[in-house]
């Protein structure tokens, strides 16, 4: 399997499995099986997140990708929390990543 090779694409596949994890309480007990992929999380590792880069260059790929983070889970939020679009179970096939 390939990667996504374009924008479009890349923020449909990440809002597509991150809505799935934001509504995972339905389908388990998140009590006892804390879901790992969720806006807290990642908000978390923002400090460490700049520690990684070595140089200029890497600073300004690990800010956009920041950004990139940011749109997707806003993204997230409001489909989930506003528009009440949950996650179902049809599955819908990324065409770059074929």
């Amino acid at each position: 399997m390939k990667n996504v090779d374009n924008w479009k694409d890349w923020v449909s596949q990440k809002v597509r499995t991150s809505r799935a994890h934001e509504t995972l309480g339905k389908y388990v007990d998140v009590r006892k099986t804390p879901r790992t992929k969720n806006i807290s999380n990642e908000a978390k590792g923002f400090i460490s997140l700049f520690s990684y880069p070595k140089n200029i260059k890497e600073f300004f790929w690990t800010l956009g990708l920041f950004i990139a983070r940011l749109y997707m889970w806003g993204i997230v939020f409001y489909e989930v929390y506003f528009k009440k679009k949950y996650h179902n179970d049809n599955w819908e096939r990324v065409e770059s990543a074929r």
